[in-house]
């Protein structure tokens, strides 16, 4: 996909720049960070690459030297094997990469204010997830095509975890972050059937699809710390988190949609997600209104946002 590849390049470039700078003072490191370009350059990495690359850069600007080192040493020592679909992995070393584990959760939970409480999966845990998503590909393969391959062009791990929330503690479904670029992660409990996990795929995967267009920047100019009703938390969210959510939820609509108009579904799925549809399009309707008062766009953020605006306002009327 496009956006894939625009992302990989940008942040090639990026390292490049950073190459240059650092090869200057430290000759020996230039080996591993051009390998690292090279490998962005020729096609889709793991998740893994992008975490080294925030936390390079954010050492590098906080100068914190042990901190730069673990991400130099790591990013020598990481492998680069060839990639074939997206894993159904857990938040795990042995999945991710030693020492990797704690950077992913750092990285996806990065706001003080909404802590997340997310934990691996067990291994039995894990293979019921992987065989769950395994027939979620062959129903959106079949039922959503289109969606399937962009999902999949946009996803290289799927991250399954678990989730005991606590007190100040928001409920855990799913979350996609810039930083950790083509992965996405899903609570396995959460979505134990294939219909949730297809809708919870199509959520993350167009939190990914928006990360990947804007390059991470906010779709809109209000302040961050302007906050308004989301239609997807109980927290008061920025204004980009409302674009965001309003968005997805023109996504998940989408995916349910496609999924009604295939002959793939059982009757007791098909009740299900006529049932979900009518509650994307309520929660969509009170973003939409929220965003329709109080946005701000950006050009990108507009035109991308149109498109979902476009879509359900036609949606189910033809």
């Amino acid at each position: 996909m496009l956006v894939d590849e625009a992302v990989r390049r940008s942040t090639a470039e990026s390292v490049s720049l950073l190459s240059d700078a650092i090869g200057a003072q430290r000759p020996d490191l230039i080996a591993p960070l051009q390998h690292w370009i090279a490998n962005l350059k020729s096609g889709p990495v793991r998740p893994a690459f992008f975490a080294l690359y925030s936390d390079l850069v954010e050492a590098i600007f906080s100068d914190d030297e042990p901190a730069f080192q673990s991400a130099m040493k790591t990013i020598a020592e990481i492998g680069a094997e060839a990639l074939v679909g997206a894993r159904a992995i857990t938040l795990a070393d042995a999945d991710l990469g030693p020492g990797m584990a704690v950077r992913f959760r750092r990285h996806v939970d990065d706001d003080p204010t909404t802590p997340l409480s997310i934990d691996p999966t067990s291994k039995e845990e894990l293979r019921i997830a992987s065989d769950c998503l395994t027939r979620t590909w062959n129903l959106l393969d079949v039922a959503a095509p289109e969606l399937s391959s962009e999902i999949r062009a946009l996803v290289r791990d799927v991250i399954f975890v678990v989730s005991e929330p606590g007190p100040g503690r928001l409920v855990f479904h799913g979350a996609s972050t810039f930083y950790l670029w083509g992965s996405l992660f899903l609570n396995a409990r959460m979505n134990r059937d294939r219909v949730s996990m297809a809708e919870g795929l199509a959520h993350e995967a167009a939190h990914s699809l928006l990360f990947g267009y804007s390059f991470g920047a906010p779709l809109v100019d209000n302040d961050v710390s302007e906050r308004f009703a989301s239609p997807l938390r109980e927290d008061p969210r920025p204004m980009d988190g409302i674009v965001h959510a309003t968005y997805v939820l023109a996504r998940m609509h989408y995916c349910i949609e496609r999924l009604l108009a295939s002959q793939a579904l059982n009757s007791a799925e098909r009740d299900r997600l006529e049932t979900a549809k009518l509650r994307r399009r309520s929660d969509y309707l009170q973003g939409l209104e929220v965003v329709s008062s109080h946005a701000r766009f950006t050009p990108i953020g507009r035109a991308l946002f149109e498109g979902a605006q476009n879509y359900m306002a036609t949606a189910g009327t033809i």
